[in-house]
């Protein structure tokens, strides 16, 4: 797969009657299961509500499928320069806890479990309770992609230096057993 890169910075607005986000969301402390995301939140004072779009690219062995997640949050909280907002707790598995700043430029999910059993999502997969509150931060889609792709040329490269090494070893060992024929 050729290299994708996400919206490359994360801003932040928040104005009177309306708000927006956009970059990439990470896992402070955990890896993310696809990196490679970009994420859209849009917030509407009338309504109360940010609706937030990530779109990501998803692997699954050497094959890669584009994914989009909507999801929809309550406004709680509108100031001049932060909004905090929260999904449905009761439908969902795990409640969110969403704050734009605009001061700070930062926009964070705090997420935690619903219940201490776990649950299982729509799609029959099951989500195992969190040991402790999980805290997503959006940044720099460019500066986010660059270590991943530098690790997979790094495991890429790994790959083909020992096949080579390997070959190599091969070839000298029928070199010498026919030279000492």
């Amino acid at each position: 797969m050729s290299e994708v890169f996400p919206a490359q910075s994360a801003r932040v607005f928040v104005g009177r009657d309306r708000a927006s986000a956009r970059g990439t969301w990470e896992i402070v402390g955990e890896q993310i299961a696809d990196p490679i995301n970009t994420v859209q939140i849009q917030c509407v004072k009338s309504t109360r509500t940010c609706e937030e779009y990530v779109a990501s690219i998803a692997s699954v062995g050497e094959s890669h499928y584009l994914h989009l997640e909507p999801s929809s949050y309550q406004v709680l909280r509108w100031s001049s320069n932060e909004i905090l907002a929260e999904n449905d707790a009761e439908t969902s598995c795990r409640h969110v806890l969403l704050r734009l700043n605009q001061s700070t430029n930062e926009v964070t999910q705090t997420i935690t479990s619903n219940s201490q059993k776990g649950c299982e999502t729509l799609g029959g997969e099951s989500l195992p309770t969190l040991e402790s509150p999980r805290v997503v931060r959006m940044v720099d889609g460019v500066k986010a992609a660059i270590p991943y792709y530098e690790k997979r040329r790094n495991e890429a490269g790994k790959g083909v230096s020992s096949n080579a090494r390997r070959l190599i070893e091969e070839a000298a060992k029928q070199t010498a057993a026919a030279i000492n024929r």
